[in-house]
């Protein structure tokens, strides 16, 4: 592969600190990172840093937490930036009854893809509450895209979340940061390992559950081009090359290492194809999210 790296990056996060509230990013709050100290601050396109090996040609900005009341303050913030193309996924709390007055407020703006409500370790209570499952089917009605973050390792969590897409088949699913796999310093982790896999096939049997690869500076600070290879090719046997992305989770990454290190190193690291890398890359996420 010669020549500019030409990417849409689908998981990046832009931060107003000084405006946003960000209570994530507050030392007394998880996650407690060692040097989460380092994220805050102000965070914009212009930190990328790209020094012309990386052409980035679009994104999707998710969101960050700037008003988790508040969702299309961050919308906001996105439009007084200078942006390539992009599409942003809001904020939304699931659970609220009033969420389509909410939704109607955020379908206003151009560049409004779909919403994230952070599942995390509470599956079992928000997948199985009747009016979270109300304003997915809501999501699908208007074809928008759900960011699903949550805990894989809890299967029967995963298994329900596989249903729910069954249900509304015209809803995009897309699985952050590969599922959440614990801490992989020492791989195959059983019987975590084990659960997570699982929870990948029935996801795999869903076609409308797409999957990033992103976040493993979250999930093990020492990971290697080893073990992304080996996730990768795990990823690779479970889902078709048109429903895998790799994303950035810019500026998390840099806990790990700079950005252009990362995309080069997808590039060059994990042993693709050039028309895998390509779809991965660049085309899956300019098809999901419409870019």
């Amino acid at each position: 592969m010669s020549g500019p790296l030409k990417i849409i990056d689908p998981h990046i996060h832009f931060f107003d600190f000084d405006n946003g509230h960000y209570h994530w990013l507050k030392p007394e709050h998880p996650p407690f990172w060692p040097n989460k100290k380092s994220l805050q601050q102000n965070f914009s396109v212009a930190d990328l840093n790209l020094n012309g090996e990386i052409q980035l040609d679009g994104l999707v900005h998710i969101e960050a937490g700037y008003d988790n009341q508040h969702p299309e303050k961050e919308l906001d913030f996105l439009a007084s930036l200078k942006l390539p193309r992009y599409k942003a996924i809001a904020c939304a709390d699931l659970t609220q009854e009033n969420f389509a007055h909410s939704l109607a407020t955020l379908m206003t703006y151009e560049h409004f893809s779909g919403v994230r409500h952070i599942i995390d370790d509470q599956g079992e209570r928000l997948l199985n509450d009747p009016v979270f499952e109300k304003n997915l089917a809501l999501l699908a009605e208007h074809n928008l895209v759900f960011e699903a973050q949550l805990d894989c390792c809890d299967l029967d969590c995963a298994i329900r979340l596989a249903e729910l897409g069954g249900k509304y088949p015209q809803l995009q699913i897309c699985v952050n940061h590969c599922g959440i796999l614990r801490d992989f310093n020492q791989w195959p982790a059983l019987p975590d390992y084990a659960r997570w896999r699982a929870a990948m096939h029935y996801f795999a049997d869903q076609e409308n559950f797409a999957l990033k690869i992103s976040g493993m500076e979250m999930q093990n600070p020492r990971w290697s081009w080893d073990h992304a290879r080996w996730l990768v090719h795990k990823l690779a046997n479970l889902f078709t090359d048109d429903r895998i992305m790799l994303a950035s989770n810019f500026p998390i990454n840099l806990l790990a290492m700079p950005y252009d290190t990362l995309w080069l190193g997808y590039r060059d690291e994990l042993g693709l194809s050039e028309a895998t890398f390509q779809a991965y890359s660049y085309d899956n996420a300019k098809r999901i999210y419409r870019l």
